[in-house]
């Protein structure tokens, strides 16, 4: 299950300075806010989609702010991905959000 490999982690205040040097691809959060984080595989994504309704859920009786940080990384870093397959793979993700593209 998918939920072996997600870690939660208590967001600290921003570093001094306003937080301008490089986070290794992460997001700045801010204080209060708590986040979870995990490398998932596309079945795992499924198994994310099936428990949305129970967040909501929560959500819905908490009142709490719930929002998704989606990235999706193509290639093995050392070999150029062919544009077909990034065409391919953004006409597959028009469905999901118009800004949700390779480039």
């Amino acid at each position: 299950m998918a939920a072996k490999a997600v870690r939660i982690k208590v967001a600290s205040a921003p570093p001094p300075g306003g937080g301008s040097g490089p986070t290794g691809g992460r997001r700045p959060v801010a204080t209060n806010i708590r986040s979870a984080e995990a490398e998932f595989e596309p079945s795992q994504l499924q198994d994310l989609g099936d428990a949305v309704p129970r967040l909501l859920d929560i959500k819905a009786k908490t009142n709490v702010s719930l929002r998704f940080h989606v990235r999706l990384e193509i290639g093995d870093g050392s070999t150029a991905v062919d544009p077909a397959v990034i065409a391919e793979i953004n006409k597959a993700l028009e469905s999901v959000a118009g800004t949700f593209r390779l480039e």
